[in-house]
């Protein structure tokens, strides 16, 4: 598959054979990179506090993802109401761990990272997947540069169901509980279909599992 400048698919299969096995179905979530949306960047670890690595987001991160390229190693999230000091796994169900060894501090045009070797082992190369926090700062779309395209917050889930309000119709939803026991990563977006009920577990190798809906600017939690 070639993708154009500047763009990068992420994968969800229906197995856990790589991503082109025959007869299997796969889900590509494709990201443009794009100010006030989403960047990601290379860079190599120096295994010291305070090392700064520039992006061009032009907005605080809300979501995300550094995964070490070569070499092992977890995919490990920052989520802006998560926090600073703790960490969260997208290939675990692992609930947030509390570390501030790993973050130093994100800003508009570089995320600083500390010492931890998740994400800046000496001479280690790593990815980083940037999508911003969304918001006011974030409406620069639409016809009349007025319209959010992306949102990244969070909400207390209180058993039976519970809307949370977008300001648009979205295309693709992550959600995690980063607290109270582990918890799978749940994803839904408009290619699996919302009106199929049908969400995916980013960290198990599962085919979608029914169970979800969605309503104009809202979507309900699995229950």
């Amino acid at each position: 598959e070639v993708l154009g400048s500047g763009t990068v698919a992420l994968f969800k299969g229906t197995g856990g054979n790589d991503h082109n096995a025959t007869g299997e179905v796969y889900l590509n979530n494709y990201f443009r990179k794009q100010k006030h949306f989403f960047d990601f960047v290379t860079y190599t670890g120096n295994g010291s506090n305070n090392h700064s690595i520039s992006h061009s987001l032009g907005s605080y991160p809300g979501l995300m993802i550094v995964k070490r390229t070569d070499g092992t190693g977890d995919w490990i999230c920052y989520h802006n109401n998560v926090g600073i000091t703790k960490y969260l796994k997208l290939n675990t169900d692992d609930q947030a761990t509390t570390d501030s060894s790993v973050w130093a501090n994100v800003g508009e045009d570089t995320i600083v990272l500390n010492s931890s070797s998740l994400v800046n082992g000496d001479g280690n190369e790593y990815v980083a997947y940037i999508w911003a926090v969304g918001g006011s700062n974030n409406q620069v779309f639409g016809q009349d540069m007025d319209m959010p395209i992306i949102k990244a917050g969070n909400f207390t889930y209180n058993g039976t169901g519970v809307n949370v309000d977008c300001d648009f119709e979205p295309q693709w939803v992550i959600a995690k509980s980063y607290s109270g026991g582990n918890s799978d990563w749940y994803m839904w977006d408009t290619t699996a279909g919302f009106d199929t009920t049908e969400y995916l577990q980013v960290n198990v190798n599962d085919a979608g599992t029914p169970r979800t809906t969605t309503n104009g600017n809202n979507y309900i939690e699995p229950y």
